[in-house]
């Protein structure tokens, strides 16, 4: 096939190859960028203009503003270990800031400004001040910012003094009260304190007059000590003796075992042994060099003999040595030496018993002395104890006691007035320039706004005009854009009749194209494949119109769902039928009977069916290319209705083997670039059997298509 057989829309059997021309976005965009430099000035004055009329009906007000300073100061009543005073919380500048802008401060600050004479007429009102107040305090510092707006310059500066008095008598009341609130503390704790401690010493004395007790602690504590010292011996004398007898068990158990091992006369190592074979075996050596040297082995009973004495001593010298090296085997001087130690030993076991008994005994008789005791030593134990405890009370009450005392003369918050407030002559709002400065800047920033908005180049393909333009191939028609009401009549067997009419000339241009590409074999099973770029361009809705179209033409038609993924006709066709494409290849039915009548004489449908692998591969099978063979047989044409080319691979793997390939484009919905790009990718599996459809065209080809085939008549709604 060549582009000869690929009729275009404006001509439909003439030869045309037309190349995509690209369009010039940076050269566009600069053009229509410049085109609306003019509204530049326009939005500025625009803006200026906003600005001053704003200023100029904008009420005046004055600001003043005053300067506090946090001033974190030490206690100056101690916090003792019986908690007699409570320090007040020491309080961050944003709780300071906080209590500044709170109504209760409002309330306290419009009290002064009502008592002073010269407010305006009613009076102040708290809400009026809490909302001219303002108070904020730069990061790292403990100064506080106080501004009072106003609407005029007296109320300003009166007002901000209010506030700013206010709230400092307020915070030295606070420390006051605490001071007082401590003090009062302290006094009655005291006085409870010196009370119980009167008491404790009356107790103690009577108890020591009746019982004419001297110093009964020193005799307690010398008993104590003793009881302590005895249980620390008999616990060091238990584990000394526990010590003592596993290591006598330890050698009488090596010394059996050596004796049993002298028993056998293997088991025992004689160093001396050693040393007596090696000084045989070097005689023996020496003798045998000398008799070498006066006979050899013909002389009978000499050197045999000698060499025989000799590898006897050799073989006895290294079970030896053996022995001595691995030291695994006991010596006779360890037998000695364990047979010394086992006696010692249990001279020393026996020494233990005996002085463990001994202090065993001694505990006995001092635990039933400490039951003879009188238990009048732990009573003037208690007593004194109490005594001691309410003594120390008492004394550790005086100090803060009398820095509450000091420190009641000399409270003060917490917060200082460190600049007065101060009210400027002119007043803060409006500001004239500052307001015509922003409102410029605003004009100038939506004057840019808005040219590079309305200047953006739309690269989407909205025209008939476009897409010839555009498409390497044919374009066989189009399909204008409908209602929502009408478009759902696209998905039923009576479209609208403008696209009715439509699909007849997309159907007319389709078979010219067929023809010319087979003028041999007419309509003998033609298998015309319908993609696009994109989902939701119209592709299915296409395929089932043109189906039914041609089925009315007189040609048997069957339609194939080979969208697995995202099925349509099932919808476009309902049917019960739940087998379909991808069973057939599954290979669990023959396409014969998965075939399914339809609303339209002469068109059978194929529905998608369940795939149970990847659709890309179901339809790479061989299968598929049976299934089609098939097919050709079974009906004048075939339409594939196949998935978005540039999402999954269905429609570039049938591509091949399609007699015509038709790529739907959604007007205003796909990019141009898209559009090359499908074209290339289409043109690349079908060579020039690629066509082009314009779904959702302008309405002003609808109106010139109604003005054509309704003149005379009403049109149709």
């Amino acid at each position: 096939m060549n582009n000869q057989l690929v009729p275009r829309r404006s001509q439909l059997l003439a030869p045309v190859t037309v190349e995509p021309r690209p369009a010039s976005r940076s050269g566009g965009r600069g053009r229509a960028i410049l085109r609306r430099l003019w509204l530049i000035p326009l939005f500025v004055v625009l803006g200026l203009g906003a600005a001053y009329v704003w200023s100029s009906r904008t009420v005046p007000l004055w600001r003043a503003t005053g300067q506090l300073i946090l001033v974190q100061r030490a206690a100056t009543v101690s916090s003792s270990a019986q908690a007699a005073y409570a320090a007040p919380m020491v309080e961050s500048v944003a709780s300071q800031v906080a209590m500044i802008q709170s109504r209760a401060m409002a309330q306290r600050a419009t009290d002064r400004l009502n008592r002073a004479p010269g407010g305006p007429p009613g009076g102040y009102r708290v809400d009026q001040v809490q909302k001219s107040i303002t108070a904020s305090a730069p990061p790292g510092t403990d100064v506080i910012t106080v501004s009072v707006e106003a609407p005029s310059r007296a109320q300003a500066q009166a007002m901000a003094d209010a506030v700013c008095l206010s709230f400092v008598d307020w915070k030295q009341e606070l420390a006051q009260q605490n001071v007082r609130a401590a003090l009062a503390g302290l006094r009655a704790r005291s006085i409870r304190a010196h009370a119980e401690m009167v008491d404790a010493d009356r107790a103690l004395a009577a108890f020591n007059e009746v019982h004419q007790l001297v110093d009964a602690n020193a005799q307690r504590n010398d008993f104590l000590d003793r009881v302590s010292t005895i249980q620390t011996e008999v616990s060091s004398l238990t584990q000394e003796l526990a010590s003592e007898k596993a290591h006598w068990n330890g050698v009488g158990q090596q010394l059996k075992t050596l004796n049993l091992a002298a028993e056998h006369g293997t088991g025992v190592r004689d160093d001396a042994l050693i040393a007596s074979l090696q000084q045989q075996l070097n005689q023996a050596e020496i003798a045998r060099a000398e008799a070498g040297r006066k006979y050899t082995y013909a002389y009978p009973g000499v050197l045999p003999g000698m060499d025989a004495q000799i590898q006897s001593l050799k073989t006895r010298l290294s079970q030896a040595i053996k022995g001595v090296v691995t030291n695994k085997t006991p010596s006779l001087q360890d037998q000695a030496m364990l047979t010394t130690e086992y006696p010692r030993a249990q001279d020393a076991v026996a020494m233990t018993e005996a002085k463990l008994k001994a202090a065993v005994q001694l505990q006995a008789q001092l635990k039933q002395q400490s039951q003879g005791l009188p238990a009048t030593d732990a009573e003037s134990s208690r007593l004194t104890r109490a005594a001691d405890m309410a003594r120390s009370l008492y004394v550790s009450l005086q100090a803060p006691l009398n820095e509450a005392r000091t420190a009641l003369s000399l409270a003060s918050g917490d917060v200082d007035l460190t600049q007065p407030p101060y009210t400027p002559r002119a007043p803060f709002r409006p500001n004239l320039r500052q307001n015509l400065l922003y409102g410029g800047l605003a004009g100038l920033v939506l004057a840019l706004l808005t040219i590079l908005i309305t200047a953006r180049p739309d690269r989407r393909l909205w025209t008939l005009t476009a897409l010839d333009h555009l498409a390497p191939g044919s374009v066989l028609g189009s399909l204008p854009r409908f209602s929502a009401d009408e478009s759902r009549m696209l998905a039923g067997p009576q479209p609208p009749l403008e696209a009715a009419e439509a699909y007849s000339l997309a159907r007319a241009s389709l078979s010219l194209t067929l023809r010319s590409a087979h003028p041999d074999e007419g309509w003998s099973g033609q298998i015309v494949l319908v993609t696009s770029s994109i989902p939701g361009e119209g592709k299915s809705v296409t395929s089932a119109q043109l189906a039914r179209s041609l089925a009315r033409a007189g040609k048997s038609v069957i339609l194939v769902d080979a969208d697995m993924r995202r099925p349509s006709q099932k919808t476009l066709f309902p049917s019960d039928q739940e087998l379909g494409l991808a069973d057939v290849l599954a290979g669990d039915v023959d396409v014969e009977d998965a075939l399914v009548a339809s609303d339209t004489t002469g068109l059978s449908i194929l529905h998608s069916g369940t795939p149970g692998r990847n659709p890309s591969e179901l339809v790479s099978l061989p299968e598929m290319a049976e299934t089609l063979l098939t097919l050709r047989g079974e009906a004048d044409i075939i339409i594939i209705d196949t998935p978005p080319c540039s999402v999954v691979a269905e429609a570039l793997l049938l591509a091949p083997q399609a007699d015509s390939v038709i790529c739907v484009v959604g007007a205003g919905q796909v990019d141009e670039d898209l559009v090359r790009t499908t074209a290339a990718s289409l043109a690349a599996a079908a060579g020039d059997r690629v066509a082009f459809f314009l779904n959702r065209a302008p309405r002003e080809r609808r109106e010139a298509y109604k003005s054509y085939y309704y003149s005379g008549q009403a049109p149709r709604a």
